[in-house]
C-alpha cells in the first residue's frame, strides 16, 4: 500500500541563534501567522516563563504541507529534549548565528543528527558579513562533524536571515538565474554576492525596480527580502528533495507507533495523564483501532493531529504522520497491533545532576504534589523525584533553569512549598585501623576496598542484633552524621559476652580507626572557545580543581578540558564558567560517586557539624552584669 510522503525535521541550535524566529517564518509561509510579525512573535514560546526569559523550554511541533518541524530548546538544561526529538526525525536543520559563530555545544548537538539528511542554515547574513566568514563557518561545521557534509553544491547550505524570513540555497539560485543554462557558475560565492547585492539595494533604498519586478505592494525591508528570497520556501524545497528517494510502500497489516516524549498541554485542556507525541512508523492508525501497549489492549478513542501550530481531532493517521494520543503510558511508549512486538526503549543522552529539595508548607497536600510530579516525570526529560524519610522531595534534573521551570509548573497548580539545597555532598569512611575489646567480644574497624560496607560477626550469639546495630550506626554516621562507605567491621563474640556497652565500644572503635569524609564527585568535560580559556582556568584554580587533560582544536579554536569536580563546588563552578563565557561553554558531567581525595576538607567538617548542631560554639557576653558563658 502507498502513502503520502510525510517528513519530520528537528531544528537544532545553540541558545539565541534563531530557532524559534525561524519557526515563525515557516508559520507565516503556511498562512498560520501574520507575515508582518513573523520572525518576531516567538509564537511557540507560549509559557509565561519562556516569554519572560526569551528562551524555548520545551519541544513544540508545527505542520506545513506534509512537513513536521520540531522546535527544540537551545539551553543546555534542555538538551535531552533535542535528543528525544531526534529519535523520530528524518531530517535536521542546524542554525548557526554567523555573528556569534559555532558554539562549543555544537559538538554535542551533531551527535543527534543524520549528517546526510541535514541542512546548515547560516543566520544573520543581512549584517555586514564578509565571504570569508561564510566559508569558515561551513568549514568549521564540517570539522565539528568530522567529515565534509555541508557544501553549496549539495544544496544543504542556506544563507539568510530568520528575522527577515529570507534565505537562499544552491537550488534557489539555480532556478532564479540558471534555470535553462549551465550552472557551473552557481557557487557559494555567487550566492553570497546575490544576497549582498539585494542587501545593498535595500540599504540604499534603490528598490523601485524590485517593487515592479516582484509586485511588492508594501516595500518594507522584511517584505522585500521575504518576497525575493523566501526562507521557508527554500527550506521546504530542500526537505522535500530529501524525501524524494524514500520508499513509500508499507505493510498495512502491521501498525507501529513510537513516542519519544510527552506534552503536558498544547491548546487543549490539561489532563492528569499527558498527551504523548507518536510517530506512525508503519501502517495506518484509525480511530477505534485496538493496539497493544506492553501486552495490554488499548482502544484508540481519540487522535489529535497538527495543523500549523494548532491541533485538531482527526479520524486516521498515515505512515510518517505525527499525532498526539492520551493514555496511561510510561516514558517512550511503543504501540502496535502485534501483541508481542517489543521495541527497545530510546537511549538516554546524558545523566541529570542538578539536585534540590522541595518541602511542602502543608504536608497534608502531598497527594496533590505527587499527582503533579507524576505528570511532570513524563513530560520533563531527566526529572527524577524521590520522597525521603523526612517527607521532603529530592529533585534531580538537568540544571537550574529546568528546575525553575518545574517550580513554575507547581505554582501554577497552587502547590505551596519552599526550596532547600540538597547537601548530600559527603560520606564518611574509616581511615585506618582500630580495635576495642569488651566483655566477651572484640570489635575491629578498618578500611574496605569496596564502596559497600562489610559487616562480619564471628560467633552465632546475637549476630542478627549486632548486624542491625552496626548497620544503623554506619547509616547514621558519626563525624558529620552522613552514612559510612568503604568500611569493614568485624566482631568476635564469645560465650560470656555482655553487650551492655557494645554500642559505645563500637563508636569508640570507629573513632580510634579514624574517620574521614569523602566527597561526591563528577568527571567534568568542558568545551570552551579558546578566548575564554584563561577565565575558565582561573575559576578552576579558585576551587582548587586540577585539570586532568587539555586538548586544543585548532580548526575551530576550541579547548577541551577534563577535570574532576566535587559536588560541593559543582554549581558554583558551572555558574561562574557560564557567566564568564557568556553561555558559550558546554559542560557534560559523568557521575563518579563518592571518591577519596587528598583535599583538605576540614573546613567542611566544621561547617557541617555546626549546621547540624553536632558541636556547640561558646561565646562570652561582655557586659559585667551578664558575665557568663553561653552556648549557641
Amino acid at each position: 500500500m502507498y502513502s503520502k510522503k510525510y517528513s519530520t525535521t528537528t531544528v537544532l541550535a545553540h541558545i539565541d541563534h534563531g530557532k524559534t524566529t525561524f519557526i515563525d517564518c515557516l508559520l507565516a509561509y503556511g498562512g498560520f501567522l501574520n507575515k508582518s510579525i513573523a520572525g518576531e512573535a516567538r509564537i511557540l514560546d507560549n509559557r509565561d516563563d519562556e516569554q519572560a526569559r526569551g528562551i524555548t523550554m520545551k519541544n513544540s511541533v508545527i505542520y506545513i504541507d506534509g512537513c513536521y518541524f520540531i522546535d527544540t530548546p537551545g539551553h543546555v538544561d534542555f538538551e535531552q529534549y533535542a535528543f528525544s526529538a531526534s529519535q523520530i526525525s528524518d531530517n535536521f536543520i542546524i542554525i548557526v548565528d554567523i555573528l556569534s559563530g559555532i558554539a562549543p555545544r555544537m559538538y554535542s548537538l551533531v551527535k543527534f543528527i543524520n549528517p546526510e539528511r541535514s541542512i546548515l542554515f547560516i543566520n544573520k547574513i543581512d549584517y555586514d558579513i564578509e565571504y570569508i566568514d561564510i566559508i569558515q563557518t561551513v568549514e568549521k561545521m564540517n570539522s565539528v562533524i568530522g567529515k565534509d557534509v555541508f557544501s553549496w553544491e549539495k544544496n544543504n547550505v542556506v544563507l539568510g536571515s530568520a528575522i527577515f524570513c529570507t534565505g537562499i540555497s544552491h537550488l534557489t539560485i539555480k532556478e532564479r538565474f540558471f534555470k535553462n543554462k549551465d550552472s557551473f557558475k552557481n557557487s557559494l560565492k555567487f550566492g553570497y554576492k546575490c544576497f549582498k547585492k539585494l542587501s545593498d539595494k535595500i540599504r540604499e533604498n534603490d528598490i523601485e525596480d524590485l517593487k515592479l519586478k516582484y509586485n511588492i505592494k508594501i516595500p518594507s525591508k522584511k517584505e522585500i527580502y521575504r518576497t525575493i528570497f523566501n526562507l521557508a520556501k527554500t527550506i521546504i524545497e530542500i526537505v522535500k528533495e530529501f524525501t524524494k528517494s524514500e520508499e513509500l510502500m508499507f505493510d498495512d497489516n502491521f501498525v507501529l507507533l513510537k513516542s519519544p516524549f510527552a506534552i503536558n498541554s498544547i491548546n487543549f485542556q490539561k489532563s492528569n495523564s499527558p498527551y504523548f507525541l507518536f510517530k506512525v512508523i508503519n501502517g495506518e492508525l484509525k480511530k477505534g483501532d485496538i493496539l497493544y501497549y506492553q501486552e495490554e489492549e488499548i482502544k484508540i478513542e481519540k487522535i489529535v493531529g497538527f495543523i500549523g501550530d494548532s491541533v485538531d481531532n482527526i479520524n486516521h493517521a498515515e505512515k510518517g504522520m505525527l499525532v498526539l494520543l492520551n493514555g496511561n503510558f510510561n516514558k517512550n511508549p511503543t504501540l502496535s497491533n502485534a501483541v508481542k512486538e517489543q521495541e527497545k526503549s530510546f537511549p538516554i543522552a546524558k545523566n541529570a545532576f542538578f539536585k534540590k529539595k522541595i518541602i511542602l508548607e502543608d504536608y497534608n497536600t502531598y497527594k496533590k504534589i505527587e499527582s503533579v510530579f507524576k505528570v511532570l516525570s513524563l513530560t520533563e526529560q531527566g526529572l527524577n523525584v524521590m520522597r525521603n524519610k523526612y517527607g521532603e522531595y529530592e529533585i534531580t534534573c538537568y540544571g537550574e533553569i529546568q528546575f525553575e521551570k518545574i517550580c513554575n509548573d507547581l505554582k501554577n497548580e497552587q502547590v505551596s512549598y519552599f526550596v532547600e539545597d540538597f547537601k548530600c555532598w559527603f560520606a564518611e569512611k574509616v581511615d585506618k585501623f582500630g580495635t576495642v575489646e569488651g566483655v566477651g567480644y572484640k570489635i575491629v574497624a578498618k578500611r574496605h576496598d569496596e564502596e559497600k560496607n562489610y559487616i562480619e560477626i564471628s560467633g552465632k550469639k546475637h549476630d542478627l542484633f549486632l548486624k542491625s546495630l552496626i548497620a544503623h550506626i554506619l547509616k547514621m554516621g558519626l563525624l558529620i552524621k552522613e552514612h559510612f562507605l568503604f568500611t569493614k567491621i568485624h566482631v568476635s563474640v564469645y560465650e560470656n559476652a555482655i553487650l551492655e556497652n557494645f554500642k559505645s565500644d563500637l563508636i569508640l572503635c570507629i573513632q580510634k580507626a579514624g574517620i574521614k569524609i569523602i566527597p561526591y564527585v563528577y568527571d567534568a568535560h568542558i568545551y570552551v572557545a579558546a578566548k575564554h580559556i584563561n577565565n575558565v582556568f582561573n575559576i578552576l584554580s579558585e576551587f582548587s580543581i586540577e585539570v586532568n587533560e587539555e586538548l586544543y582544536d585548532d580548526k575551530n579554536d576550541f579547548v577541551f578540558i577534563k577535570c574532576t569536580v566535587p559536588m560541593h563546588a559543582l554549581f558554583s563552578v558551572t555558574e561562574k564558567i557560564n557567566r564568564s563565557t557568556k553561555g558559550n561553554a558546554y559542560i557534560t558531567l559523568i557521575d563518579k560517586g563518592f571518591v577519596e581525595t587528598s583535599d583538605d576538607l576540614s573546613e567542611f567538617i566544621h561547617k557541617i557539624q555546626k549546621e547540624k548542631g553536632i558541636v556547640t560554639c561558646n561565646f562570652v557576653v561582655k557586659e559585667g552584669t551578664k558575665q557568663r558563658t553561653r552556648k549557641k
